[in-house]
């Protein structure tokens, strides 16, 4: 039985049930080299049914209008959230919560480069600048990269 709100993870496959679902949808998860979690979504609703929509100063793609709505804060400086002890803005409040983090002095240090990180994402992802071991890569000539949308940025110049 799978309640709403709640999430059962069971030998890689997690089944939710949430309000507007009559019923379960499932999800792979895999787990890739580097500590990146790849998530497949096997319902009918995916990123390939959203319209894209195109921001008019910068080209950026976004699915939404609300994550639209948070980008183009980045170009107004019209930020809702801010950080009660520097002013800084931020375009969510996650990033904001991850920002004061840094200033209570709990974040991941690389030991590299002495580079701080509120979140272990941003930590994970930036490991790789150092040891090479990139998760991505270009099929034509194997130059790495952290992020998926830098490959795809990337494979369009080949």
């Amino acid at each position: 039985m799978i309640l709403k709100g709640f999430s059962i993870l069971w030998q890689g496959l997690r089944m939710t049930k949430t309000k507007q679902d009559s019923v379960p949808r499932t999800s792979i998860l895999k787990v890739s080299s580097h500590l990146k979690i790849k998530r497949e979504n096997h319902s009918k609703t995916g990123s390939e049914d959203k319209e894209e929509i195109k921001c008019r100063s910068c080209g950026k793609i976004l699915y939404d209008k609300g994550s639209l709505k948070r980008h183009m804060q980045h170009h107004t400086g019209n930020f809702r959230h801010i950080c009660h002890i520097c002013q800084q803005g931020f375009s969510q409040n996650k990033y904001l919560k991850d920002h004061i983090r840094m200033h209570e002095g709990k974040y991941y240090t690389c030991e590299y480069c002495i580079k701080r990180f509120s979140n272990i994402d941003g930590f994970k992802r930036h490991l790789p600048e150092h040891t090479g071991k990139y998760p991505f890569h270009c099929v034509t000539c194997n130059q790495g990269f952290n992020y998926k949308a830098k490959l795809e940025k990337h494979e369009k110049q080949h």
